[in-house]
């Protein structure tokens, strides 16, 4: 099965390994291209994480654009899948809370703790409506864009498979191609939800969210299918 792996061209390597693994053939369709904001910006957040000790990360992104090389502060990290938590222990930080279905259910999860206050760094176009639940219990929720995500058109080689990491990356797919004829796959709640709101039927949705856990439910739907 030849599969589309549409995130940004720098991630395709470690994006598509897991897809090699399971015998599945990566074909590189980058569908996004991200673009981090001024680094004043990003130092002005920084410090203000460093300030509440208190952040919530729903992507690998925002945490490799604000920390490219460095270590994170001394603060409480919430965050969505095995990547996220792995991007922030790589870098010395203290994940406290690792959701598994998305940023919505992370959210419900952390209602009950009763937090004064967290800073959330997202990229631009990220659907802030699954925050009210943590405003509506009283917490204050720094919201700061750190990165914007410009959508690409992809090439036109044949696939059997699409793997969406984004709903920006299926946007950027839709901009040009179809998805009639292949098997549609998203990485998470958010993205699945995005297929949805255009009529598209997903077909894999994995356990928690991640491209290991994507690629082997993708594999078990390909082995599934040709047994």
């Amino acid at each position: 099965m030849r599969v589309a792996i549409t995130t940004t061209d720098d991630r395709f390597e470690g994006a598509a390994a897991p897809f090699g693994e399971h015998g599945l053939r990566p074909v590189r369709l980058p569908c996004i291209r991200v673009r981090p904001e001024p680094d004043e910006v990003l130092v002005s957040v920084r410090d203000t994480i460093a300030s509440f000790g208190h952040v919530m990360a729903s992507s690998t992104r925002a945490v490799e654009v604000l920390w490219p090389g460095g270590e994170v502060p001394a603060a409480d990290f919430y965050v969505v899948g095995p990547a996220t938590a792995a991007a922030v222990e790589q870098r010395g930080g203290t994940v406290r809370l690792e959701g598994s279905a998305g940023l919505t259910d992370l959210v419900r999860t952390l209602v009950p703790l009763r937090l004064e206050r967290l800073v959330f760094p997202h990229a631009d176009g990220t659907d802030l409506d699954s925050l009210e639940p943590l405003s509506a219990s009283g917490v204050d929720v720094l919201r700061s864009v750190v990165y914007h995500t410009d959508r690409l058109q992809p090439g036109d080689d044949e696939v059997d498979a699409v793997a969406f990491a984004s709903p920006s990356a299926v946007e950027g797919w839709l901009s040009s191609r179809s998805l009639d004829g292949v098997v549609v796959a998203a990485i998470g709640p958010a993205t699945a939800a995005a297929l949805v709101r255009r009529g598209i039927t997903v077909d894999v949705v994995p356990p928690r969210p991640g491209h290991v856990d994507l690629a082997a439910s993708l594999a078990a739907l390909s082995n599934e299918r040709t047994s």
